[in-house]
This record gives C-alpha cells, structure tokens and sequence, in this order.
C-alpha cells in the first residue's frame, strides 16, 4: 500500500496534527512523488521496511483521515492539475473567492462549474478546509486548469432553490412543532439538501397522526401566508435581546446571523433561504420515528418534491386497485370483503364477539369463539 504524495490536499499538516499521534513512534519523513517515505528509528526507503505492526497502524490512520475528509484527493498545491489526470477521479480546488456555500449546520453544499479558457471543472460537494478555506470537490469534464488562471464559478441555481426552500422550511417546522408540542422541544440536529429535509428535535414520545396533522398545517399555513424572510448580521448581544432561537451548545463568533420569517420565527441561521415563504410552495412530513432516547425524527418534502410523492403514491395506489380488480377509491373496502371471507370469526370486531361469547354462555350455545 502506498500514497502518492501530490494527491493529498494539505497533507504535511494533516499527518503531523491527525497521522502520526495515532501512529506513535512513526513519525514522518518525507514525502517524495513516488511513495509517502516514512521513518521508525531510522529512515527508511521502501514502505516494506516498516515493521508490520506499525504499517497496519499507518494503514488504519491513512484510511480514517480519508473517510474523515482530513486528507483530500486533489493537487497539494493549487489548480494545476498533473499530467494524465483523470476525468473520473476526484478533485479539490481552491480558489480566493468564492461564491460557493460549504457543507454546513446540516445544510449540504452547493454544486455548479469551475470554468476558465482552457478547461471545465464540475463541482460535486463543497466543504470547508482548515485555515478558513473553501474546498470544490468534482471531476475535470473538459482541458486542463493551471495555477494562476482567471476562472469563472457557477453555482447551479435550480440546487441552490430547492435546497433553501428545504432549509427554510425546517425553520417554520421548528417553530410550528413548539407550538404544538411545548417549549420542550429543541433541535438536536438536522440535514437539508435539493431533495428532502431531515429534523431531528428533543421529544419524549412518538407524535400522534393528529399531532403530525397539526404541525404540518401550521407550516402550510404560514408558507401560504407569504412571510417575508429577512436576514440580518448583528452582534450576538443585539441577537439575544431580539429573542431569536439559538442552538444549544453551539459557539458562536462575536457577530451572528439572524433570520427573520414575518412574526413566526426567529432564528440564528448562517445558510441559505428563500426571500419569502410562497417560494416553499408546500410542506408533506413523510414519516417521524424515534433515534435515541429522548429524540425524535421527522422527514419531510417541498414544492415539487411533494407533488412527485403523491404521483409516486398514486401510482401505487393503482396499481393495487388493479391486483384486487376494483377501483382506486375502493381498494379499502375490497381489502376488508376479502378480509372477511378468510378470517371471518377474528375479523368481527371486538365488542361483536364479545357480544357472542355472552349470547353463548347465557343459552349454553354449542357454537365455540376463539
């Protein structure tokens, strides 16, 4: 196993600072093109040199700081591409600006383009890096990119509007659930992108169907009530005398984000939102189910996501209508008839056997109920 030492973004810092404490008497080297050189007492040249207990560790620490995106597959030292670079492995680039947003407090990064004179970049993910830095991670499409080129960042605007409409929307449920659930209720954690919303909030048992019914028409109400959403960068004193929502535990720098949904909501929030509530359209909850002890989930769909579920629910909605030979509308009552013929004495309601049995013991019947 080895590491070619200009596919790692940041390497140096990475396996000094999360490598080499996991490593213990390892430490590095070198890191030349061919092979990532290593050191265990004394240097050596070849990674078969190192004693084998100390290369399954450099092994495991190589493979957690990649899961953990410590090390990143791109060129270590800017846009300049290696020769034979290929269009199907992944890279990151770097550049000063960017108009990019960055995996984030739940919300996923956005995608586009990368594009100057000479080659195109599409970008897949965008994360933050260490020392304050935007990471574009995605595959070369066309040419070459080289340090110092002029390029053009596009972000693609149908993710970016339904990933905001997604996130906007978690904030309205936030809201919508304390009203119907108490106070209690606090977010402990939540994942919005282009497809669906994902809120996970402190509750101590599961949401009845009129509960579920109920936080969604609030939701629905105050996305047809067009709220304007206003965002406003303030001091985090200025924020806590407005009253806006906070994440408990979370640090926050010396000056905050506020975002403001007509009187409904107030939230601390650095991601990115629809300017009003109409732009949502819809809100469906799919489904809401425990994780832990103490927390609960809901997932949910917007705008043309939940029209594309109820046409996937019609779908199979005759789908069966057509398996028992009847009408979409009276697949319920088939399924009971059908019911009734195969299980005709455990189908009878409770208190209708329940009636029997006392019919039964009063004239000693020899009819037997199970």
């Amino acid at each position: 196993m080895s590491f070619t030492a200009n596919t790692y973004y940041n390497y140096r810092d990475c396996i000094q600072k999360h490598i080499i404490p996991r490593i213990g008497g390892l430490r590095l080297l070198a890191l030349n093109q061919g092979h990532l050189m290593k050191m265990y007492k004394e240097p050596v040249k070849q990674y078969s040199a190192i004693p084998k207990r100390a290369r399954t560790i450099m092994n495991t620490s190589m493979r957690y700081a990649l899961s953990k995106r410590l090390i990143m597959t791109n060129p270590c030292e800017g846009l300049e591409l290696p020769k034979g670079v290929k269009k199907s492995k992944y890279y990151t680039i770097i550049v000063d600006e960017t108009p990019f947003y960055g995996t984030m407090g739940g919300q996923q990064g956005d995608v586009g383009t990368i594009v100057s004179d000479h080659g195109q970049f599409e970008v897949k993910e965008t994360i933050h890096l260490q020392g304050g830095k935007i990471g574009h991670v995605g595959v070369m499409t066309k040419g070459m990119l080289s340090i110092g080129e002029t390029v053009t960042l596009s972000v693609c605007p149908k993710n970016r509007a339904l990933t905001s409409k997604n996130h906007s929307a978690t904030h309205l449920l936030q809201k919508a659930l304390r009203t119907v659930l108490g106070s209690h209720v606090e977010q402990a954690g939540s994942y919005v992108d282009a497809g669906r919303l994902r809120f996970d909030f402190t509750h101590f048992s599961a949401m009845t169907p009129e509960e579920i019914k109920k936080v969604e028409d609030i939701v629905n109400e105050e996305i047809q009530a067009a709220l304007p959403v206003v965002t406003e960068v303030m001091t985090l004193d200025e924020a806590k005398k407005t009253g806006a929502m906070a994440l408990f535990g979370e640090k926050y720098g010396s000056t905050v984000r506020v975002v403001c949904m007509g009187d409904f909501s107030l939230e601390l929030c650095g991601g990115t939102h629809v300017s009003n509530t109409a732009a949502i359209n819809c809100f469906k909850i799919i489904s809401e189910s425990g994780i832990a002890a103490g927390v609960r989930r809901i997932e949910a769909l917007t705008g043309d996501a939940v029209f594309a579920y109820y046409k996937e629910q019609e779908a199979q909605l005759a789908n069966a209508a057509k398996l028992l030979k009847t009408k979409p509308e009276a697949v319920s009552e088939k399924i009971e008839h059908l019911y009734a013929e195969k299980y005709p004495l455990p189908y009878l309601s409770v208190l209708t056997v329940q009636k029997l049995r006392q019919f039964h013991f009063r004239h000693n019947s020899v009819y037997r109920y199970k």
